[in-house]
């Protein structure tokens, strides 16, 4: 799974497993769907990526448009970038059952990167930042209280089993890694929880968090705007709002589903080489039904807001 995008356009474009089927064999032979937002049809399937990942860690295959009218190749090879971190990435996947049968099973997976290095070998940066992540990660576990992820895994696996057997439902929690900006000395990711113990609906959410690779502090809004700048910056981010969803300026926007009329900002943000995205989880500012509200504000409309 993964994203990229067009840096003139800016939006990332999704890749998943088609239809969440299983989408790469042994040999790296995989096959992606890609969905992004289309003029007219909304959110939809703009094309299909067919390759292989080599030995040598080159991708390398082709894309084809819905009606297969069009086919490009494509080759994808991992290139480090100035001013970014060194990140290896830690897979903590257990499972109790068979979840491709209809038999109740339990599935947990957590993707998160460990920052191995640093441009400028800030030992305390590294060490803040890793710190940053553990943290952020044990709350995000199926668990009262926050908790590490092996030892969260371990006793998710265990507490299924311990249900009932005349209630026995299948279960299921990832956590996923996005790494939105990781140049110039700025760290940009997100961790996307998918989880479901039971209920009407599964729960997801991601939450942003930004670093200065040289400090290993986490970037705020007011690191990145001049002072004065929250006004103007909600005004934009409404503006987007209300066009995502065709609400007309003067339309409340309780009349659109959501559930106060007076917007306002949060500080779940991610940036990326085009602009600054902020991300409204499910049941933050509108029901479930409504999903997420992604905003994208690209840095051309908001230059002159910028610090140095």
């Amino acid at each position: 799974y993964g994203n990229y995008s067009y840096l003139e356009i800016g939006e990332f474009i999704d890749l998943t497993a088609p239809e969440n089927s299983d989408n790469i064999d042994e040999n790296g032979n995989f096959t992606l769907a890609e969905f992004s937002n289309t003029k007219g049809e909304g959110y939809a399937q703009t094309g299909t990526f067919k390759g292989q990942i080599r030995p040598d860690g080159t991708v390398a295959g082709a894309w084809s448009s819905p009606d297969e009218k069009k086919i490009f190749n494509f080759t994808l090879n991992a290139i480090p970038l100035n001013g970014s971190a060194d990140l290896q990435m830690v897979n903590i996947n257990k499972q109790e059952g068979n979840c491709k049968t209809e038999e109740p099973c339990a599935h947990i997976e957590i993707i998160y990167p460990v920052i191995a290095k640093l441009p400028g070998e800030n030992r305390q940066a590294v060490n803040n930042i890793n710190n940053a992540i553990a943290r952020a990660l044990a709350e995000s576990m199926p668990a009262e209280e926050p908790t590490p992820p092996q030892q969260a895994a371990e006793q998710f696996i265990a507490d299924f089993k311990e249900q009932d057997a005349s209630y026995k439902m299948s279960w299921e929690h990832e956590v996923m890694t996005n790494i939105y900006h990781n140049a110039n000395n700025l760290l940009s990711i997100g961790f996307s929880t998918y989880s479901f113990t039971g209920g009407a609906h599964p729960n997801h959410a991601e939450a942003f968090y930004n670093f200065n690779l040289l400090t290993g502090k986490q970037v705020e809004l007011s690191d990145i705007f001049s002072a004065g700048y929250e006004k103007r910056l909600t005004m934009l981010a409404e503006q987007k709002l209300r066009k995502l969803y065709a609400i007309g300026a003067k339309t409340p926007l309780t009349e659109a589903g959501f559930f106060e009329d007076k917007f306002a900002l949060n500080d779940n943000f991610s940036v990326s080489t085009t602009g600054i995205a902020f991300l409204f989880n499910p049941y933050e500012i509108a029901p479930y039904a409504m999903g997420e509200q992604l905003i994208t504000i690209p840095w051309a409309e908001i230059k002159d807001m910028l610090k140095p």
